[in-house]
């Protein structure tokens, strides 16, 4: 097989690179990542989980295996709830959709998408197996619910292309990633070696963090960056490079994610950023659909990680678990939290804390502040240092007042709603200002 076969060159050359300390030295020199200090936190007696970091749905969607004949996602068996198609588009006003296709909007960022990745297995391609380890052959099946394209199964009764079905993948079977694996990820992406018996997902996962691929740029320059052999077909749209990118991806690793928690998010991720219609049947065909470059598809997710502990063996047990794990979550999800004004002000709060141009443009102290020389005629500039940093917070406060709840639900009792292009512009807000002068020292001699 081909895949075998990439596979193999792969694996030899990350074995003459990694054995030669000099090039091992220049790997690890060129390389500018810098480790990032992980929250681990144990669950229970098997899993450990990494927390706290965000990650891109299109990074995570190149992990996700999709079957090449159907283009439907495929899952091992982890999540409590399967997708279904009625689900993206059933709410007419408020769906999956919508929330893809609004511009600046943030809708799949309220959970965070909980992973777990494995090993793909060829059962067929026996020298793919691990050596000397016996493993239970898992099921890898479709990450929703399907139904058939009647030119495609027109054979078949018209009750049977409207049944749902499930697909399920033959010949393949999965384990925990091999650290043998783990290294040849890790040169396929130009990464240093590592000598621990460490695994880091995470790192790999903000490894594209920059590239969104929303743009034909981002897309090219997110190949540059991590260096694959994968010519962009200019006579094709950037949808279906995208398409053939996975697939080529796929070839050079047999590393995989399971989505834990957020299968809905991530099937609506995936048919969105390779042309497809959401809710159609299988085979998928490409309809051109295309999100905005402001998609929430394109946001950063805070994402989490599932490892087992040392000695256990990825099985039905492990799955069990981990279905248990995104039912206890899907649950938490139907308790519904009403947002404070104590959440609004410290969400704005670490907005601006965290907004990096603004704090290169803060005073350090107030005698700095003091101490700038303006002429009156000058106060006005938007050069000015002060100046600048009122825009940014300004740019910020518009986002909460538009965007955050509760502010943002009080726009609705305004008799004439205000407008979010009039009102992040430079124009004066303000329509009037009613005050008592001395109101203090009047209240003061009235006492008197």
């Amino acid at each position: 097989m081909i895949r075998q076969a990439i596979q193999r060159i792969i694996k030899e050359a990350c074995e003459e690179v990694y054995s030669d300390p000099d090039l091992t030295r220049l790997l690890n020199e060129s390389s500018s990542n810098e480790t990032k200090q992980i929250h681990l936190e144990e669950i229970g007696d098997i899993f450990l989980i990494k927390k706290n970091f965000e990650s891109l749905l299109p990074t995570i969607n190149l992990f996700i295996d999709q079957d090449s004949k159907f283009n439907a996602l495929m899952n091992l068996n982890v999540n409590f709830r399967r997708v279904r198609q009625e689900n993206f588009t059933e709410n007419q006003e408020k769906n999956f959709k919508s929330a893809i296709f609004h511009e600046g909007g943030t809708s799949f960022q309220n959970s965070p998408i909980h992973l777990m990745f494995y090993e793909k297995l060829d059962i067929f391609g026996k020298d793919l197996l691990p050596t000397d380890e016996k493993f239970e052959e898992l099921e890898l099946s479709s990450m929703s619910y399907c139904r058939l394209r009647k030119d495609f199964a027109s054979k078949l009764s018209e009750t049977a292309v409207d049944t749902e079905i499930r697909l399920v993948q033959q010949g393949v079977s999965a384990c925990f990633v091999t650290m043998e694996q783990y290294q040849q990820l890790m040169f396929v992406l130009g990464q240093p070696c590592t000598t621990e018996n460490d695994q880091k997902f995470d790192e790999i996962l903000t490894l594209l963090n920059d590239f969104n691929t929303s743009s034909v740029e981002n897309f090219k320059d997110m190949i540059r960056q991590i260096g694959i052999p994968f010519d962009y077909n200019a006579n094709i749209s950037l949808q279906q490079n995208r398409r053939q990118f996975k697939d080529f991806f796929s070839f050079l690793t047999n590393v995989r994610c399971a989505v834990v928690e957020g299968s809905h998010r991530c099937e609506a991720t995936s048919r969105t950023l390779q042309g497809y219609e959401l809710g159609d049947p299988v085979p998928l065909k490409y309809t051109g659909v295309e999100a905005p470059p402001t998609s929430t598809i394109f946001q950063k997710i805070s994402a989490q990680v599932y490892y087992c502990k040392d000695g256990i063996k990825l099985d039905e047990t492990v799955l069990a678990k981990l279905r248990q794990v995104s039912k206890e979550i899907a649950l938490m999800k139907e308790k519904i939290v009403h947002v404070t004004w104590h959440n609004f002000f410290t969400r704005v709060l670490d907005e601006i804390i965290e907004d990096e141009h603004l704090a290169d443009l803060m005073y350090e102290n107030q005698e700095e502040f003091y101490k700038e020389d303006v002429h009156y005629t000058e106060i006005g500039s938007k050069d000015l240092r002060s100046n600048k940093i009122k825009k940014h917070l300004h740019q910020i406060l518009t986002r909460a007042v538009f965007e955050y709840k509760p502010c943002c639900e009080l726009l609705g009792f305004c008799r004439k709603k205000p407008d979010r292009a009039e009102w992040s512009s430079s124009k004066p807000k303000w329509l009037y200002v009613n005050t008592v002068p001395y109101h203090q020292v009047s209240q003061f001699i009235l006492d008197l």
